[in-house]
């Protein structure tokens, strides 16, 4: 059951750090997105704030997987992404999802309602499989694993991006010849 835990943990903090720091690589769209919910005070502290709490989350699911306070957190973000999915949906507006930044062309809405069950079902499981007290030393390593896997994902979209940009510059380069 150790092994369950650590995954669980693991794979939803890695979702949050991502999802953080997509939001801090593009903030404007978060705030966008908080604004387009209706929400006209402070839309960038609010979105570099939920960028906070994600990073916060993330850290307090690997070091204290079994934290109610942490538990309190996951369940209450996952909520917020819920309700603000059910709002776009309700009031038909098209309000562009900057769950991981703005890397995605998906608008806030059914995904954020469907996503509601998996996390509240992984932070039950957590209740009841983590160990009540303390004792997890080796979360810097888990940590790590995080980072590791979270780069070697960017290392691929980036290693796609130089692909795409060498075939622009051999393009370029022959039509610099030819109007030469």
């Amino acid at each position: 059951m150790h092994v369950t835990m650590d995954s669980m943990s693991m794979g939803m903090a890695g979702v949050l750090v991502w999802a953080a720091l997509e939001k801090l690589r593009n903030i404007s769209g978060a705030a966008v997105a908080i604004r387009d919910l209706g929400i006209k005070r402070s839309p960038f502290f609010l979105a570099r704030s939920l960028a906070a709490a994600e990073g916060a989350l993330a850290v307090g699911l690997v070091v204290a997987p079994a934290s109610p306070i942490v538990h309190g957190g996951v369940i209450t973000l996952a909520t917020c992404f819920a309700l603000s999915g059910a709002f776009a949906l309700g009031t038909q507006k098209r309000i562009r999802c900057n769950c991981f930044g703005a890397s995605g062309q998906n608008f806030l809405g059914v995904p954020q309602i469907l996503a509601l069950g998996p996390w509240l079902g992984a932070t039950l499981v957590l209740s009841l499989t983590a160990p009540p007290v303390f004792s997890n030393h080796d979360w810097p390593v888990k940590l790590s694993v995080i980072g590791l896997a979270i780069a070697a994902v960017r290392a691929s979209q980036v290693i796609r991006a130089v692909q795409l940009a060498h075939g622009d510059r051999m393009s370029a380069r022959e039509m610099l010849s030819w109007l030469h």
